[in-house]
């Protein structure tokens, strides 16, 4: 898909090019590999690496080869660094009603400590077992009217450091489907009233930023599944949560979870980090290139 972005993108900048016939942009890996194409097409020289300049098809125009030197100043670079922010609560939502909260069910009491919380709030939220959860993603059962779905993965998956990866894999795939039966559903709650949709991992509290050794890193996947949400389903209150292994206080971490999701503040990024004690969000800080 990136490919044929980038290639899309070069035929429009430089019409001049040959096009690349879909067989054969497979075959093209690299950077370097796409440029011989082209110039293999064109009957174009290729421009040594002494070069710091290439010549255009038309051999009129000189274009400028990024170089360390030249980098930073026609491409820009940021990392990504864990942020400690306070929340600042928003407006409390209120969700449309005729459909619940369905909460995945992880084996390690969390996901009861979350209904719980979401209960003592006047939300209703129901405790999805992992049986159900299998019937619904196989197709043996159908997914209820939902206003809102908290998955979290299975604790031993969490436990293991030595993951399984097929488990791990499955779960991921499962999760993407029971998101997408889920859709349609929560789309048309956002629709009448508020509608919610979070996962929650236990990687080291920041999305793997930190230092240590991290257990299942393989579930960070479904941050990415919230972040996808999060663009295409409209008015929909998408979090992707990752609390810091070393915290097993179930009640403490349910009710900020809860209080995230019913008064969640627009300003925020998807992905909040959660520690005892602290909250972390994921800044984009510039930085210069390096060579």
């Amino acid at each position: 898909i990136k490919r044929v972005e980038i290639l899309s993108a070069l035929e429009e900048s430089m019409p001049e090019l040959p096009p690349v016939a879909p067989d054969v942009m497979g075959t093209l890996k690299t950077l370097g590999e796409i440029i011989l194409y082209l110039q293999s097409e064109t009957n174009s020289e290729i421009p040594g690496p002494e070069s710091n300049r290439v010549i255009s098809l038309e051999k009129k125009t000189p274009l400028l080869r990024l170089t360390p030197e030249n980098l930073s100043d026609t491409v820009g670079r940021h990392l990504v660094v864990p942020t400690k922010k306070q929340l600042l609560a928003g407006d409390t939502i209120h969700l449309a009603a005729g459909g619940s909260i369905l909460v995945l069910q992880d084996g390690s009491g969390l996901a009861e400590a979350v209904v719980e919380s979401f209960t003592a709030q006047g939300a209703d939220a129901l405790l999805l077992s992992n049986h159900d959860f299998q019937k619904i993603v196989a197709g043996k059962s159908q997914l209820p009217e939902t206003s809102g779905l908290v998955l979290l993965p299975p604790a031993g998956l969490l436990e293991n450091r030595n993951e399984n990866s097929v488990i791990i894999d499955t779960f991921l795939k499962d999760a993407f489907s029971i998101t997408s039966m889920a859709a349609a559903s929560l789309c048309k709650s956002a629709k009448k009233g508020d509608a919610l949709f979070a996962t929650v991992t236990r990687l080291d509290g920041i999305f793997g930023f930190g230092r240590n050794p991290l257990s299942a890193p393989s579930t960070g996947g479904l941050a990415g599944l919230v972040k996808t949400a999060a663009i295409e389903w409209e008015g929909v209150v998408c979090r992707a949560f990752d609390i810091a292994p070393q915290w097993n206080d179930n009640r403490e971490i349910a009710a900020c979870l809860v209080a995230e999701l019913l008064t969640p503040n627009p300003a925020d990024p998807v992905e909040i980090g959660m520690d005892k004690g602290s909250r972390n969000t994921l800044s984009l800080v510039s930085a210069a290139c390096r060579p």
